[in-house]
């Protein structure tokens, strides 16, 4: 089983698999001090790291319940809104967008493990079919899983933005879309094709 020697940054939005793609390359590295992990940019990161790996959901559920907290200039803390939620998981994306090598969507990986896991692999030319299904095996349910009922994904048939999300969160994410028309929606909205994706 080959191994690489590379200092591996994942950076993305928060909630899209980035504990999961830390374990993947753990996993495949080394050594585990060749791996860190962030969501926020950072640039003295970013100088540290040899390949820089991303992932992103099409948007993120927001039905989960919970959301961010924004620290008020009195020094309380208060939930973010939706539209804030959206604000700051496109930051995220935007910032290490230039400079990430792959982009992986969390609902490929519940669609298509062995998928997903081809393309990391691909990425660092290995190629070892029983190690990508023995990990696929070994790391569904563990690191990333349908831990939340109302998780956009809790099952691998996917449920879609309108049958998971409130109207109220649906017309927010609308709403950032269309205060920002340079971002293409269709790049982070669920898409129905992934239902065709799988194995």
């Amino acid at each position: 089983m080959k191994k690489i020697d590379k200092k591996i940054l994942v950076a993305g939005m928060g909630r899209t698999g980035t504990h999961l793609l830390q374990a993947i390359s753990i996993k495949i590295n080394i050594s585990n001090k060749n791996v860190s992990h962030c969501h926020y940019f950072d640039l003295s990161l970013k100088n540290w790291a040899d390949v820089i790996v991303s992932t992103k959901r099409y948007l993120k559920s927001l039905g989960h319940g919970y959301f961010s907290q924004h620290k008020n200039p009195d020094g309380s803390w208060r939930n973010k809104t939706i539209y804030e939620e959206c604000e700051m998981a496109m930051k995220i994306y935007e910032d290490w967008e230039p400079y990430t090598q792959i982009i992986l969507p969390l609902e490929e990986w519940f669609t298509n493990p062995k998928g997903y896991l081809k393309k990391v692999f691909d990425l660092f030319d290995l190629d070892d079919e029983e190690w990508i299904d023995r990990l696929s095996k070994e790391l569904q349910g563990s690191v990333v899983g349908p831990k939340n009922p109302k998780h956009i994904t809790k099952t691998s048939e996917l449920k879609n933005y309108t049958n998971t999300l409130t109207e109220l969160e649906l017309s927010e994410i609308d709403r950032f879309f269309d205060d920002n028309p340079e971002i293409n929606k269709a790049d982070f909205i669920y898409l129905e094709n992934y239902e065709t994706d799988k194995e």
